[in-house]
């Protein structure tokens, strides 16, 4: 990535900085745009690409598997059903990422969230797994089975520092984001 990004700015005269792109402008943009410039540009190309969709697929099987297992356990659905239903709202939830504002959507869906979904998700499980679970069981539980034993001073790590830090995060990004 970074010796094909290199060859472009080279070949463009421009600095590395100007021919970056963020997020997927970086996948979907500038790096076809690096590939077109090499000899055998689409060789690699249709290696990149193709290394993407498998990426892709792996990623989706995953996600869609641990959802599909635990309403397979919880509730007795077939996997076919459920699987075939979940692949289904996947479906109709992402049509409007296949629009011309596909691109801009994605952006903005990533961007909300990775800076505020995951942090409001790690601060819920924090206080979950500190305040309403038996914190000490869990960690007699993780200490059995781990080569790595936690200490007591891991109980006040997960009720206190780990919800404070996430807060943190999550007020720098609202402030970045405001100012």
């Amino acid at each position: 990535m970074f010796a094909i990004l290199g060859f472009m700015a080279e070949s463009q005269h421009k600095a590395i900085a100007d021919v970056i792109s963020q997020s997927i402008g970086l996948a979907f943009v500038v790096y076809p745009q690096a590939l077109n410039l090499i000899p055998g540009g689409s060789v690699f190309g249709a290696i990149f690409f193709f290394c993407l969709v498998i990426a892709g697929l792996s990623s989706a099987v995953s996600i869609v598997e641990v959802f599909v297992s635990a309403m397979i356990d919880k509730y007795g659905f077939t996997r076919q059903r459920m699987v075939s239903l979940v692949c289904f709202g996947g479906l109709i939830g992402s049509i409007v990422f296949a629009t011309h504002a596909g691109l801009h959507w994605l952006d903005i869906v990533d961007h909300y969230i990775t800076h505020y979904g995951l942090v409001l998700i790690g601060f819920m499980e924090c206080i979950v797994i500190a305040w309403i679970f038996n914190l000490d069981r869990l960690r007699q539980h993780i200490n059995q089975i781990s080569s790595f034993k936690l200490g007591k001073s891991w109980r006040f790590m997960v009720r206190f520092v780990a919800p404070a830090a996430l807060i943190v995060i999550l007020f720098y990004d609202l402030y970045s984001e405001i100012l």
